[in-house]
């Protein structure tokens, strides 16, 4: 049976110590009691701590704790000081936190069978536990931070969101976290204990970070290669099967542009743009577009050392293929020294036919090396066509040794071995090229003179 005033009065009355138990209270006293209890229950029920005014009908949970609170209330009417103030202030204190559980309890606000992001956030700070309701007060402190999260976080780019309702249930967990650590504070969460809570929202945006681009409208195109795709899996941006976001994907590709333009600049690849490349470069232009924008996208020192040794090899690669792709000059059934120094030189395999810029590189030194050769007497001929296809075989690894070193990709294994090769081609073309010297011959002149009186005479 639920207490009543009178009950009421009379327990106050026994906390301050004016009546014992069992005494009558008298008229005075008790209208003194009288007088602050309605003010006291408005009060208590204005700050959300009970949710009645009715003191005739409180429930056995409360009655306690209202007295306590009611007869710290009436000290200074009873003259209390001291101690015994102290003590009642101190019990007031303890019966108000304990109403605030129990109003908790008794709130209906909690909505069932939905995810409530304000409820999540009071019970990861403790204010109310599971199954516990929280009252609205506590509610209203944590929904007048939504908003500001949620602004915070679009101008950050890291979700957007224009409000909780209409957010993925994705991101309700991630959501909750970041506004739990913007809640703490107010409910007295400070210092050490913070630092769960700021790891927790740490990583929660992160997670809304690869949730946003998931969410995001994407252009990828499926059944074919995406290079700007490809480069947002190497980097770890979204995982494979995910579309890269729109803003993501923007910013690869303002980096086209420039990087194509790198690569003909550098005589690496000749493409025009990433639509008239061929199948088989796309591969490496991702390779190399992802050590392009691996800084945009926050990769460390250590990852962005990788990623450059990664696109070293895939331009390497573009190079082989370029010139494949290139229309050379070769001759077919007709010995060509120029082919064969490049096929010594490991820039095309036995087969392919090698590209006009790296047969102008060879070509060039074609005749200085003929005339550097003629100069030694180890080349009787200053036009490479008089030679025998032999002997131009010999000059084809002297040329290639004397152009080693114009191409990069040669290694250095590869170059020692041609220079060893040089002098056992100079034996043969010193021996056997002359047969086509087509020079005069030298005057033969008798080098001993007789010997007259005052010199040498003829």
């Amino acid at each position: 049976m639920p207490y009543t005033r009178q009950d009421l009065i009379t327990l106050v009355l026994q906390n301050v110590g004016v009546l014992a138990a069992g005494q009558e209270a008298s008229i005075e006293d008790r209208a003194a009691v009288n007088l602050r209890i309605g003010p006291k229950l408005a009060e208590l029920a204005k700050r959300e701590i009970i949710a009645g005014l009715n003191a005739d009908a409180l429930d056995d949970a409360v009655f306690l704790h209202v007295a306590d609170i009611i007869a710290s209330a009436c000290r200074v009417p009873f003259g209390i000081t001291g101690n015994k103030a102290e003590v009642l202030t101190a019990a007031a204190a303890e019966a108000e936190a304990s109403l605030k559980i129990l109003s908790r309890q008794y709130s209906p606000t909690a909505a069932a069978d939905a995810f409530d992001v304000v409820r999540h956030v009071l019970e990861a700070l403790g204010v109310v536990t599971i199954g516990q309701d929280p009252s609205a007060q506590d509610r209203g402190v944590v929904t007048a931070r939504v908003a500001p999260m949620l602004a915070d976080l679009r101008q950050r780019e890291i979700i957007s969101l224009p409000s909780i309702t209409a957010a993925d249930p994705s991101t309700h967990l991630h959501l909750a976290a970041i506004l739990t650590l913007a809640c703490a504070v107010p409910f007295k969460v400070v210092g050490e204990a913070l630092v769960p809570f700021q790891l927790a929202a740490t990583q929660a945006e992160a997670a809304l970070r690869v949730i946003g681009r998931q969410l995001d409208g994407g252009v990828a195109t499926g059944g074919s290669f995406d290079v700007i795709q490809s480069v947002l899996e190497n980097l770890g941006v979204v995982m494979a099967g995910y579309t890269g976001s729109a803003k993501d994907r923007a910013v690869v590709s303002a980096r086209i542009a420039p990087t194509l333009a790198d690569l003909r600049l550098r005589e690496i690849a000749k493409v025009a743009s990433i639509e008239a490349a061929n199948p088989g470069v796309l591969i490496h232009l991702s390779v190399i577009l992802t050590s392009g924008c691996a800084q945009a996208f926050g990769k460390d020192a250590a990852t962005r050392t990788l990623l450059a040794a990664d696109a070293a090899r895939a331009e390497s690669a573009l190079k082989a293929l370029a010139r494949q792709l290139d229309t050379g000059t070769a001759v077919s059934s007709v010995f060509d020294p120029v082919q064969v120094a490049l096929e010594q030189l490991g820039i095309v395999a036995a087969g392919q036919t090698a590209s006009a810029a790296d047969r102008a590189v060879v070509e060039a030194r074609v005749q200085p090396k003929l005339l550097e050769l003629r100069g030694r007497d180890i080349c009787g001929v200053t036009d490479l066509s008089e030679l025998s296809t032999e002997l131009q075989s010999a000059f084809a690894r002297i040329l290639a040794a004397d152009c080693a070193l114009s191409f990069s990709e040669v290694a250095p294994q590869r170059l020692a071995l041609l220079l060893a090769a040089v002098p056992e081609a100079e034996s043969i073309l010193r021996y056997q090229s002359f047969v086509y010297d087509a020079r005069r011959p030298m005057r033969v002149e008798s080098f001993w003179g007789r010997r007259r009186c005052g010199g040498w005479r003829s």
